[in-house]
């Protein structure tokens, strides 16, 4: 008869623990600007110069927009490769979660490979885009439509397979 006592008292415990496990997980499945397809979001921030930046930074030009962080491991690894410079395509580099001194440092160290740097420390920007993890990289058009996206690192592999082929076909075969 005793253990009966509590097993109501137990059971309501663990449906609330459920309850708040659940209400505390964010789904980020159906904010995929990663949304392929769909109009890159409105922004408006200040790069690592202080100068500000907005859309209008991505139009006229093929962008691949590089999520990343100084913490990263995966980055750190993805960095040592190198990020290829393409004619008429222009890098620009998003710091997830970081902190300004650890991202120029990180830059100082490795080198920049980006026409800018935007810091998002509080992910405001990568939650509108859909990003999930680090790395995450996103091919822009010239008309500020997301048109692909790849998450996790660019491997050599990966760029020749994937990346590069949608370049190409965006630039024109000749280009490359």
């Amino acid at each position: 008869m005793q253990a009966k006592r509590y097993i109501w008292p137990l059971a309501m415990l663990l449906g609330l623990i459920c309850m708040l496990g659940n209400s505390f997980q964010i789904d980020r499945r159906g904010n995929e600007a990663t949304q392929v397809g769909k109009p890159f979001p409105v922004f408006s921030q200040l790069d690592l110069e202080n100068k500000p930046k907005q859309k209008q930074a991505l139009m006229g030009k093929l962008t691949l927009w590089h999520v990343w962080a100084s913490w990263c491991h995966t980055c750190e690894i993805e960095w040592s490769q190198g990020f290829e410079k393409i004619p008429g395509v222009q890098w620009v580099g998003m710091a997830y979660q970081d902190t300004k001194p650890h991202i120029q440092m990180w830059l100082k160290a490795r080198g920049d490979p980006f026409a800018f740097t935007l810091m998002d420390a509080k992910g405001n920007l990568a939650f509108q885009l859909g990003v999930i993890g680090v790395p995450e990289t996103l091919l822009i058009d010239q008309n500020a439509k997301v048109i692909a996206k790849w998450d996790g690192p660019l491997s050599p592999q990966r760029w020749q397979q994937q990346v590069l082929p949608m370049v190409k076909a965006h630039l024109g075969e000749n280009v490359i």
